[in-house]
């Protein structure tokens, strides 16, 4: 019987052709190796609270074991992960994560930052916020993304009704300025002719000299007594670079009829050398030429801007025999 046996298992392994000189291994199992464990963050309203000014701050904290993915601050969408208010049941808005942590301090795990809203409180409130209200974030845990509390803050006493102040306008500080001003009596000034020029005179005080021109010196007379002025000023005598007209120590005000003005702004003048040149300008235009006397210029300057002239006035150009100033 055992002669049997044998030789039909020899039969067998004969067939599936098995070597005796191995050992007999199995097919080899596949096992597939599971994926690996993402650690995950976790967004958590740690605290409500409200700042010296009574406005509501909350404070975030990332208490999972992962980073928020860069995706939460490169990426803008209406939907981006943010933390939302609500005051007393009643919505009031947020902000998103990558507008108030610019820095990103609330991506490493543990780290915290706190966003400080517009929304102030004064008698208790209930104040509900919520982070990642879109579920932006993948978290290890969302039960912690709303938190409520009750604050106040400190009420203020009802206003008192104060009287308005009178508003008194601030007073225009004009640096002192030295003056060389001669007076004179408009109602006796004349057009005279002297030594065959002429000239315009108070009584023996020969004041302005058109050579032979009358017609120039009858236009800046009919000039002076339509203004009323009574002072001739200088800067520079005996040889003045600056000559204007007061009225009882003010500017001429008005227009004669067929004045040569030019206007200029007394807010946007100033002194400037050009080509060696010191001059009063007005933008572009060349107002005054004082050659090298920067002090001069200087000093015309502050008179302009003291008594407010704003046009540049002429009798006689291209070379004028009388010129003034007014407002």
């Amino acid at each position: 019987m055992s002669v049997l046996l044998a030789g039909f298992l020899f039969s067998i392994f004969s067939v599936a052709r098995v070597s005796f000189a191995e050992p007999f291994r199995f097919p080899a199992r596949e096992f597939h190796r599971p994926p690996l464990f993402r650690l995950l963050p976790d967004l958590a309203v740690e605290e409500i609270s409200v700042n010296g000014d009574c406005r509501v701050v909350v404070k975030i904290r990332n208490n999972g074991a992962g980073r928020i993915p860069d995706e939460v601050w490169s990426v803008h969408t209406p939907q981006s992960a943010g933390i939302y208010l609500s005051i007393d049941g009643r919505k009031w808005g947020g902000a998103t994560i990558w507008g108030f942590d610019g820095a990103r301090a609330l991506q490493a795990p543990g780290g915290t930052v706190e966003y400080t809203s517009n929304l102030t409180v004064s008698s208790p409130s209930t104040i509900k916020a919520e982070i990642d209200l879109w579920n932006v974030v993948a978290e290890s845990n969302k039960a912690n993304n709303i938190a409520t509390k009750t604050l106040s803050c400190g009420v203020l006493p009802p206003l008192v009704r104060i009287p308005p102040l009178r508003v008194i306008p601030p007073i225009r500080v004009i640096p002192p300025v030295n003056e060389d001003c001669i007076t004179f009596n408009p109602a006796t000034i004349e057009v005279k002719e002297i030594g065959g020029n002429w000239k315009i005179v108070d009584g023996s005080h020969w004041m302005f000299d058109f050579g032979s021109n009358r017609a120039e010196a009858e236009k800046a007379f009919s000039i002076i007594r339509y203004y009323r002025m009574n002072s001739t000023c200088y800067v520079g005598r005996p040889a003045p670079s600056f000559t204007y007209m007061l009225v009882s120590g003010s500017a001429p005000v008005g227009f004669f009829p067929g004045e040569d003005a030019i206007a200029f702004n007394p807010a946007t003048i100033e002194v400037k050398e050009i080509g060696g040149r010191w001059k009063i300008v007005d933008g572009s235009h060349l107002m005054f030429d004082f050659g090298t006397n920067k002090a001069e210029a200087d000093q015309a300057f502050a008179i302009i801007k003291k008594y407010g002239f704003r046009y540049s006035c002429f009798v006689g150009r291209p070379d004028p025999s009388f010129n003034y100033m007014r407002k």
